[in-house]
Order: structure tokens, then C-alpha cells, then sequence
């Protein structure tokens, strides 16, 4: 089967897919070449070129059964899940991430929910991204970042202003603060369907699903308002009782109250965005809700007609339609991931991972492997003597080059000792509010990570996950 899977950014990458493969297998093929661990936040998204529904791949399905027309496929690789960006741990993650939203940006989906002011600096942000640090003698062309934006003498200096606040950040640190203005936003990672009332004068309306629950908009191509303004109604995922649908329509039925239950019901413009809006809402509620996939969701499907033949006679799974594809929640995704990327026994791709200098994705197709760092585990006797004190960090790349961990203090450049420091002062701050120092151990791990004001709200250790039997306050030589 051949596909071209496009990122955010642009790059495509060209797939060549065994015969009866399933979505999950091209979600790790894509994976494995940008070496993408978080996979649950991300999906597979599809255009029908007869019916022109954009909609998600269902990555337990086989992907003969969801493409239609002939080969070569589009597909294209983006967030599915937006969670807080102090939850992702890879830099890739952050770079889809951001360059999801930067799209959406492009296509002025989120243009008319940010303020002026936030407006400037997002757009500083992204020049900061793309350019570096601002350089007078040459003034970016900002107005080509976001093309769609009625420029100004006034908004071009604003943005300057912005830009030459930002003078050291680096592309990764940019990137979060990125993410982070749009996090705060009602409508961050929202799906949105268009829907019409039931009624005798039907309303054109929008409903979003989010991950906290539905929003029920008035069309914003009818009225220009305010957010709020344009808001109808908000429905928590704790005031709904249950969700069906039934052709073209789609019901809710919710209520504060037991005995007093509201019948929501909505028209979709065709059957396909009725079920789309289903599925939607069930890996929505069961991915930012639950603490585990309920049995009853995991095995939802339908079948073929010759399985439901064949189901007669005995079980088997072939033939089965799963209508939905989540298979953790948010807690269990992060978890996950962390305990990929911090296995004791797995070489370290540092060198892709921890790399904070600008990587060249703009290649069409394919990006090879990158080559894995050797491990550093191996312990060394140490002297009492300062001449041999060694340190034990990773691999870390600089500029190009790996500085090597076992190097000796007297041997070490000025800008390596810096960088040493700066780590060594790095390690110091709470890594949960990323404020205070560190001051508190987690026992009986004995994990030295948070302050006292955040150990303080931490039930399992950030590290180990091991339940926290008690806080002990602890103090360095130099307090």
C-alpha cells in the first residue's frame, strides 16, 4: 500500500505498506523515522477525496477498509490529543505540537480568539523560531508569518518589541511559550462539527468537544462576536448521561439532576459526521476523563458481513470493525512514554532527543534513524583526590560534537564548564513549578525533586511513581 504521510511542518514522508496493514502499523513506521515515542497524543487523519469528510483513522482497523480511490494515499500526521505542553517530554512532540497550531493559525481557525497583545508576542515567538534572536540590521519580514493579519506601522513595532524581549530564548523554550498561550485558550484542542438544531426554525450552530466536556457555539461565519457572546451552552462530561445517535442525527441527554434530564439533539449534514462526532465524543470523555478504557469501549465494533456469518459457528476476531482506536488515557500515555524513555535498560537517543540546535526536517519523504548513543552506565571507582573527579551525565550534543561525560575538570573548556554548571544549577529547581529549589526528598524512594510547596501535592513521585509514603525536608551544604 502506498501512502504519503505529510506532518505539520510540510515534510511528507513516502510509505511503503504491506498488503493488509493495519493504521497502527503506519503510525509506527512514521514513528520510528522521527523517533516519536508519545504516540498516543497523535493520529492519522484522512480526507474521502468522493465525499470530502476529513476524518480520523481508526488505528485498529485495517487501512484497506478506511482508504478509497487509487494509490498514492494522503495522509496527514497530527495532534489528536492536546494535553498541557508541561506534559510532553520529547522535543518532537513539541515541534508537532507547535507546528499543528501554528497551522491552524494559518488557516485562521484560532486568529479570532486571541487578543492584541497575545497576538504580538505569538507572532515574535514564531519569528524568534524561524530567525533567532532580533537583529536590527536585518528586521524579519513578519508579515509573511501570518499573512492573513492586516499589518500596521503600529503592530510592526509592537512585534519588534516583543521580538527583542526574547533575545537569547532558544527555538525549543520558544516553542513551549508557544503552546502554552494557546493552551490557556477555551477552545485549545477542541474538535469542532457543524451542527443544526431540531426545531422548526433550526439554528446553525457549532458543537465542540473538548476535554472537558461539549460547547455549543452560534456559527461564527453568521455572527462575529466574542467568545463568551458566542457561546450557547456548556455541557460537563459529568452532567451527561449518555450520547447516541441514529442517522443523521446525534442526541444528548444530560442533567445536574437524576429526575431532571435534558434531551439535546442535533442534525449533522451527512450519516459519516454523525458517527464521527460518536467516536469523537467517547475517545474525548475516555482519554481526558477516565483513569482506564473501559472493556465495553475497547471491544465496540461491528462486522462484516461474512464475520457475522462465521461469528455463529465460533469467536474469532477477524472481520470485526472497531469504532473506536483509544487504548490509554492521558495518565496512562504519559506514564507510558516515561517509562520508554527512562528505562534503565534501553540505549539513550540522545542524540535526537536532547539536541536543542535546529534539526533540518524540510527533506520530502523519508529521514533516516537517528544513530543511538552508546550507554553510560559503567561505574568508575572514585578518588578522594580533586584531579579525578569524573562526571556521570549522559552524552550530551553541543554545537555538533558530543562533549564526553568522563572527562576530567581540569581538561574541560570554559564553555563546557559552563554548561556543567548551568546543569548542576538546573538540577536544583523544583521540576514541577520549575520556581523554587529543591528542598524535599520523597521517601521511601528518596527521589530529591520538588520543593516544599509542590511536595506537598504530589501523591506519587514524578520520577519512579512510587507512592509517596512522606515528605522529609532536606537541606544542602550551601542553605
Amino acid at each position: 500500500m502506498w501512502c504519503f504521510v505529510s506532518e505539520p511542518n510540510g515534510t511528507i514522508h513516502e510509505l511503503i505498506l504491506p498488503k493488509g496493514s493495519y493504521g497502527i502499523d503506519c503510525l509506527d513506521m512514521i514513528s520510528s523515522r522521527i523517533n516519536l515515542v508519545e504516540k498516543d497524543y497523535f493520529g492519522l487523519k484522512y480526507t474521502n477525496p468522493s465525499t470530502g469528510v476529513n476524518t480520523w483513522l481508526n488505528l485498529r482497523n485495517k487501512l484497506s477498509q478506511q482508504l478509497t480511490g487509487r494509490a498514492p494515499h494522503r495522509i496527514q500526521l497530527t495532534v489528536k490529543y492536546f494535553v498541557n505542553v508541561q506534559e510532553l517530554q520529547q522535543q518532537i512532540s513539541r515541534d508537532i505540537f507547535y507546528s499543528t497550531i501554528y497551522q491552524q493559525l494559518l488557516n485562521e481557525d484560532l486568529l479570532d480568539k486571541i487578543g492584541q497583545p497575545e497576538l504580538n508576542k505569538v507572532i515574535a515567538l514564531i519569528a524568534q523560531v524561524k530567525y533567532g534572536d532580533f537583529n536590527a540590521e536585518s528586521v524579519p519580514e513578519y508579515s509573511k508569518l501570518l499573512p492573513s493579519i492586516k499589518w500596521s506601522n503600529e503592530l510592526q513595532k509592537s512585534v519588534e518589541t516583543e521580538h527583542l524581549n526574547l533575545d537569547m530564548v532558544t527555538s525549543s523554550e520558544a516553542k513551549i511559550q508557544f503552546i502554552k498561550i494557546f493552551g490557556d485558550l477555551p477552545n485549545y484542542g477542541m474538535d469542532i462539527f457543524h451542527v443544526n438544531s431540531v426545531a422548526e426554525h433550526p439554528d446553525q450552530l457549532i458543537l465542540g468537544v473538548r476535554h472537558d466536556g461539549l460547547r455549543i457555539y452560534k456559527d461564527k461565519s453568521i455572527l462575529s462576536e466574542t467568545e463568551q457572546e458566542n457561546l450557547v451552552q456548556f455541557i460537563p462530561y459529568d452532567e451527561i448521561s449518555t450520547v447516541s445517535y441514529k442517522g443523521k442525527k446525534f442526541t444528548i441527554v444530560h442533567g445536574s439532576n437524576q429526575d431532571d434530564h435534558v434531551h439535546s439533539t442535533f442534525l449533522l449534514r451527512k450519516n459519516q459526521q454523525a458517527i464521527n462526532l460518536f467516536r469523537t465524543f467517547t475517545e474525548f470523555h475516555s482519554f481526558y476523563q477516565c483513569n482506564s478504557v473501559k472493556k465495553s469501549v475497547i471491544e465496540k465494533c461491528s462486522r462484516t458481513s461474512v464475520a457475522r456469518i462465521l461469528s455463529v459457528f465460533s469467536r474469532q476476531e477477524r472481520g470485526r470493525l472497531y469504532l473506536f482506536d483509544v487504548v490509554r488515557t492521558r495518565r496512562q500515555a504519559y506514564d507510558h512514554a516515561w517509562s520508554i524513555l527512562n528505562a534503565p535498560d534501553k540505549k539513550r537517543q540522545s542524540a535526537f532527543y536532547h539536541s536543542d540546535r535546529h534539526i533540518n526536517r524540510k527533506s520530502v519523504y523519508s529521514l533516516s534513524k537517528v544513530d543511538e548513543a552508546p550507554e553510560t552506565h559503567s561505574r568508575r571507582p572514585q578518588s578522594q583526590s580533586f584531579e579525578s573527579i569524573t562526571f556521570t551525565k549522559d552524552h550530551k550534543k553541543k554545537e555538533g560534537r558530543l562533549i564526553s561525560a568522563d572527562a576530567n575538570v581540569k581538561q574541560l573548556s570554559l564553555e563546557e564548564l559552563r554548561e556543567t554548571v548551568e546543569n548542576l544549577l538546573e538540577n536544583k529547581v523544583c521540576q514541577v513549578c520549575m520556581d523554587s529549589e529543591v528542598s524535599t526528598a520523597f521517601c521511601p524512594c528518596g527521589h530529591v525533586v520538588c520543593c516544599v510547596d509542590c511536595a506537598t501535592l504530589c501523591r506519587e513521585c514524578p520520577l519512579c511513581r512510587m507512592q509517596i509514603t512522606y515528605a522529609q525536608r532536606v537541606f544542602f551544604s550551601n542553605d
